[in-house]
């Protein structure tokens, strides 16, 4: 059997019976012919129009030789050979028909070179039997690096129909039609904008829709975080920034305070608009009416265009930007994973494709890797180089893109009312017994602190999880190892900063829930005596749990979730382990009086560094004031911590380092209590009792 190197006679067979005609295919009864003009210029014309396609979408295009149009059955194409091309030598029987279909291929690459321009396209022959009929096909292969191909000369087709010097063609349908010279400009190729198929499109945009994406959508209980200054939520805040075309917008909030939640929420409802209809088709050409030299058809044809905004989420947590193209390459290599085109050239090439819009969502943006002032400067300066088709929704707990905002988005922090709606919204979802769940809210009233602490949805989330959890003794307490504070001296905080840890509106949310006084030098927050209550033993106005089991719980909880944000970090439980072990020394080593304290001062103990630093601060534990200075996010978060770090020593040393504190302030009564509780979860007696 005769066939060329390249002919796979089921490919073909697949072809002629499951394909239609279209952008990237042609069929032909006969060869094209080499004796007429017209005829050759009716090859120069379909040549250029599947060389533009190839081009455009960086693949191959076919012309099979042998197919009918309608039914599509083979027709042998031996037969025709003779009628279209000829060659005196071909009158020798002794000339095999490779040689001629050699002949025919030379012919054809002579015509593309006299009649297309700037170069001829690059195209080869195969040819073959299938089912006993001898059948061949042109090969169109991919040049996206030339310039879109048109014709070299003046020319008429077999209709007649005539074309100047200068005219491009595109397929549409089973049709080449010219294109209008103020559209030649669109006719881009893959190495100027890149090629999604529709699966690509349909593979970006749902993986928006996935995992952790569809969780936050659907969150029981639903919560909806309002903005700063508005009774506007800051879900319908975002989603107004991008439809009135707002470049970048800023969610900003504190750490735990639901923004990655919210970011995913936008992302969902962006790719959920899409619905079903992922994709339209547009494409380039001329419409048959003379008064109208271009129309645009949503019909199957080139140019696969998204319908709607093209949302795109990457988390920036730990990333180090040097430059600008480092993140251009961090954000290639995951749009490339999403879409499961390896094969894009560039983030440019994505922004060029016609018709497309985007929106990339910046998750941690105050979260960079280190030097962060570095990273956030790399991160400014690539904003600004966005296309008009490109929008940036981007989270910090600050200001990062140095006064390139066009819209801020500030979370609003809830208030008490909101937290207790909240928590009972949760306590039904779990089932709570009411006994239980009153118990539990009058242990977070009890302490204001605690109060504010669980208005960080991560921090509520670790209440709830410890409401939901068994109550044993011990349950809790696996990851608060023995700890020695040895002889780690006291450092009086030099700055004056501290945090007022008692809201106002408490009496009007607790209702006719007991509430705990706050008398001075009684141990603050925890202090025992209740409103309209003689006995000042914390058992009779609280649950079972324990306020040490309940902070626990918290702090486990938000540690639990920025290991599962980290989930690619190398070791991240030990390191994890040893960044709160850091805390602990500073919650002790530091003044109990005020929560504030000098970074540097720390660091030159060797009590952290910059990597636990920033972990507990992007944690939500604590937070910058000024220059050198942080402060614990609520007192009593450092007073448990002290409490937790030194809670298992012996009695006799842990009392002498507590009384060198100082017994009478508030702040070290508050920390002897904790410690008691700590000391009674494992039976131990209390330390003054």
């Amino acid at each position: 059997m005769i066939k060329s190197d390249g002919f796979a006679p089921k490919w073909v067979l697949d072809k002629a019976e499951n394909w239609t005609e279209g952008s990237r295919l042609d069929f032909k009864r006969g060869l094209y012919g080499h004796l007429k003009e017209h005829k050759r210029f009716e090859f120069a014309k379909d040549l250029i129009a599947l060389a533009n396609v190839a081009r455009r979408i960086d693949d191959l295009c076919w012309i099979f030789f042998g197919v009918e149009d309608k039914e599509r059955p083979l027709v042998d194409i031996r037969d025709t050979i003779f009628e279209e091309y000829t060659r005196p030598h071909w009158n020798n029987p002794q000339v095999p028909l490779v040689r001629k279909l050699e002949d025919i291929e030379d012919d054809l690459h002579q015509d593309a070179q006299h009649l297309i321009a700037p170069v001829p396209p690059e195209f080869h022959l195969e040819y073959g039997e299938v089912n006993d009929k001898f059948v061949a096909f042109l090969v169109v292969e991919p040049r996206p690096e030339d310039p879109p191909f048109c014709l070299r000369q003046y020319g008429e087709d077999t209709k007649g129909r005539r074309f100047k010097k200068g005219t491009a063609f595109i397929r549409r349908g089973s049709s080449s039609v010219p294109v209008a010279e103020a559209e030649k400009r669109f006719l881009l190729s893959a190495s100027e904008a890149d090629y999604l198929r529709r699966e690509h499109w349909q593979s970006l945009i749902s993986s928006c829709k996935e995992g952790y994406f569809y969780e936050c959508q659907h969150l029981s209980p639903q919560f909806e975080p309002k903005t700063e200054n508005s009774t506007a939520t800051a879900f319908a805040s975002v989603l107004n920034a991008l439809d009135t075309n707002k470049k970048v917008t800023l969610i900003k909030g504190h750490a735990g305070t639901g923004k990655t939640v919210l970011l995913h929420r936008v992302a969902y409802r962006l790719a959920d608009q899409h619905l079903e209809s992922v994709t339209e088709r547009i494409y380039w050409g001329q419409s048959a009416k003379p008064d109208n030299d271009y129309i645009e058809q949503n019909l199957a044809s080139l140019e696969v265009a998204t319908s709607r905004i093209v949302p795109v989420l990457c988390s920036l947590r730990g990333l180090s930007l040097s430059k600008v193209d480092d993140f251009n390459q961090i954000l290639l290599a995951h749009i490339r994973e999403k879409s499961g085109k390896q094969s894009i050239r560039s983030l440019e090439t994505l922004w060029n494709i016609r018709g497309s819009s985007w929106v990339i969502l910046l998750d941690g943006a105050d979260e960079l890797g280190k030097p962060r002032e570095v990273a956030d400067s790399v991160l400014s300066t690539w904003v600004k180089t966005l296309p008009p088709n490109v929008q940036v929704v981007i989270t910090s707990r600050l200001d990062v893109s140095q006064g390139s905002v066009d819209e801020m988005v500030a979370l609003a922090t809830l208030t008490v009312q909101e937290v207790l709606d909240l928590l009972e919204r949760h306590f039904a979802r779990l089932g709570l017994t009411v006994d239980k769940a009153g118990d539990v809210k009058k242990l977070v009233l009890a302490n204001p602190d605690v109060v504010k602490l669980v208005s960080r949805l991560r921090a509520m989330d670790g209440l709830v999880s410890t409401c939901s959890a068994p109550t044993r003794q011990n349950e809790f307490i696996d990851f608060a190892l023995p700890r020695s504070p040895n002889d780690i001296p006291v450092v009086e905080a030099t700055h004056p900063d501290s945090i007022t840890s008692t809201p106002k509106d408490l009496q009007d949310a607790a209702g006719d829930i007991p509430i705990a006084k706050v008398n001075e030098g009684d141990g603050s927050h925890l202090s025992q005596e209740v409103e309209n209550e003689k006995d000042d033993d914390l058992a009779d106005v609280v649950a079972p749990l324990s306020l040490a089991q309940l902070l626990i719980g918290i702090i486990s909880e938000m540690e639990e979730q920025e290991k599962r944000r980290r989930s690619n970090f190398a070791n991240m439980g030990r390191f994890a382990e040893d960044a709160h072990v850091a805390l602990q020394r500073i919650a002790w080593g530091c003044e109990w009086n005020n929560n504030s304290f000098d970074m540097v001062d720390c660091e030159e103990k060797g009590w952290w560094n910059s990597d636990t630093r920033y972990w507990n601060e992007d944690i939500g534990f604590v937070y910058r004031t000024k220059q050198r200075f942080y402060a614990f996010v609520v007192p009593i978060l450092q007073w448990f911590l002290a409490a937790e770090f030194a809670y298992d020593d012996e009695k006799d040393i842990l009392r002498q380092k507590l009384e060198q504190r100082d017994l009478n302030r508030q702040s070290t009564k508050s920390v002897v209590y904790l410690v008691d509780e700590l000391r009674g979860l494992y039976g131990r007696d209390k330390l003054f009792s």
